[in-house]
């Protein structure tokens, strides 16, 4: 059996029609992504309010968008890819 492997640096800009602060707050409400699912368990030790703020200054800092009521945040990320002959 022979294995391939592939490695490359993968990228996605996030963008949205409203502030970062408004972005956190509609993706805890609407979102499935992974920092959502970190909001529902921070429900669960009471952390909750902490998380938020720690998202909104991430959101704050990465955003790229010149305009004050969007967001445009990148996303890097590696793919891998297997290949099994």
């Amino acid at each position: 059996m022979r294995y391939w492997r592939g490695f490359a640096r993968g990228g996605k800009q996030s963008s949205a029609k409203w502030a970062p602060h408004e972005a956190v707050k509609r993706s805890r409400t609407y979102g499935s992504g992974p920092h959502h699912k970190r909001v529902r368990g921070g429900g669960k030790n009471g952390r909750v309010d902490d998380l938020l703020k720690e998202l909104d200054a991430l959101f704050e800092s990465q955003n790229t968008s010149p305009r004050k009521d969007a967001a445009s945040i990148p996303a890097t990320f590696l793919r891998v890819t297997v290949a099994v002959n």
